[in-house]
């Protein structure tokens, strides 16, 4: 077969790309396990190009997704390729990203032939002669609850273990692909109706040494991005900010329907949104991070549900050691009917796997990169008056007088809408509880 190396597929050559472009019948070069360049090679495709994808584990439905081994170029015979569950992706994967994944057991874990048979913990598929992939699905039946415990993330990782073409060498540097699950259960969330000022989240003591890196993350469910009240008509609303930096510096987001999220850090302009619209009701993570780069620069970046949406060169927004009062405010006079269920601060800069990994679970109030940590449900919660844990004990919800809030309960998760449940129906579980 006559393979063409255009300039382009040169570029590509360099940037490690693994796969190929086919749009003119003819394969490129990709890189073997020793770094030369070769004409063909068989590697795992991955969903988005994520190596990992989550899946929802549904009642009488199981959880399943699809698995994709491919050839960087098609050849004239069929290639046979085995797929095998191997726990050591799930090893590898959660060391490379800070994950605790734990592995569904190999017999669980059901590959799907085209004629729907179900193969335990392997499967061979045949990639056709002039083809360049096969699909085919895997995943679970079900979690037992006495087996997989809701309260540890599960997953299973497949591995491309062999095939019968001797001249095509499996790439070593993409040849595997992650599931994660989630479950669906019932929690609380807090219930925000309205106030004429914003709470605060502030550290017990002064801080101990120079925090030179962090994450916070929120989540919420807006009714509404833009607002017409407090006095004020505005297309947007504020979500949190951090205090106790240096002085004379800023630290402001707001959120909106077309411009997505804003860091303003002493002025306004296109250039402080990240120009990534959003929906209301719809739960989302907000996630900020910061790194000291230099001298009182660094990098501040933001995600939603672990996606990243933008990142700025900034000022030094860390808590300098000493401080006295440094915390979070959130929510401010536009909030109404609003929804909070967690809210928690890191000592380092979160992974995106991580983030994804932490929408929904609860987390270890001990975990010591755990700043502070505030679930807002019915556990840590009372009212008349409105109190609020802190769970690592470093820290204090401060509410104001002015705020008027509920509790709601039974609501199901995972979910990006507001699905709220009777306390007798058929979701799977309640909560898992922390640590």
């Amino acid at each position: 077969m006559k393979h063409i190396l255009s300039a382009l597929s040169f570029i590509a050559i360099l940037l490690g790309f693994a796969s190929c472009n086919l749009a003119d019948g003819e394969g490129m070069g990709v890189y073997s396990k020793d770094g030369s360049v070769m004409n063909n090679g068989i590697y795992m495709s991955q969903v988005d190009g994520k190596e990992a994808v989550a899946v929802l584990v549904e009642k009488n439905k199981g959880g399943f997704s699809t698995f994709t081994p491919r050839l960087a170029a098609p050849i004239d015979k069929d290639v046979k390729v085995t797929l095998r569950v191997d726990p050591k992706v799930i090893e590898d994967y959660s060391l490379a990203n800070n994950l605790k994944l734990k592995s569904v057991d190999k017999g669980d874990v059901l590959f799907i032939d085209a004629e729907g048979k179900e193969h335990k913990g392997e499967i061979t598929v045949t990639i056709p002669a002039g083809s360049i992939s096969t699909s085919v699905s895997a995943g679970v039946r079900e979690l037992d609850v006495n087996k997989y415990s809701f309260s540890d993330k599960w997953a299973f990782g497949v591995k491309i273990a062999k095939s019968d073409a001797t001249d095509v060498p499996l790439l070593s540097n993409q040849n595997s692909s992650v599931v994660t699950f989630n479950r669906l259960f019932k929690t609380s969330a807090f219930h925000w109706i309205s106030s004429g000022e914003s709470f605060k989240i502030q550290m017990n003591e002064p801080i101990a040494e120079d925090l030179t890196e962090w994450t916070f993350q929120i989540q919420l469910y807006f009714s509404r991005l833009a607002r017409n009240d407090c006095h004020v008509a505005s297309p947007n609303q504020t979500i949190s900010n951090i205090y106790g930096v240096p002085a004379g510096m800023e630290w402001y987001t707001r959120i909106s329907y077309s411009g997505g999220i804003q860091l303003k850090t002493g002025r306004d302009g296109d250039d402080t949104w990240t120009n990534k619209p959003l929906k209301d009701k719809t739960w989302m993570q907000i996630t900020w991070t910061f790194k000291r780069t230099g001298l009182n620069r660094g990098i501040t970046s933001v995600y939603v549900d672990g996606e990243l949406q933008k990142s700025w060169e900034t000022q030094d927004y860390m808590w300098a050691k000493g401080t006295k009062e440094a915390g979070w405010s959130i929510g401010a006079c536009p909030w109404g009917n609003d929804y909070i269920r967690e809210a928690k601060m890191w000592n380092k800069v979160l992974t995106p796997a991580e983030m994804q990994d932490k929408l929904y679970l609860p987390e270890d109030p001990n975990d010591t990169n755990l700043i502070f940590y505030v679930p807002f449900t019915k556990e840590t919660m009372s009212f008349d008056p409105i109190v609020i844990k802190e769970l690592t004990g470093r820290a204090t919800v401060i509410v104001p007088n002015s705020l008027s809030a509920d509790m709601q309960d039974n609501i199901v998760f995972p979910n990006t809408k507001m699905v709220i449940e009777e306390e007798d129906s058929a979701t799977e579980a309640e909560e898992p509880q922390n640590p």
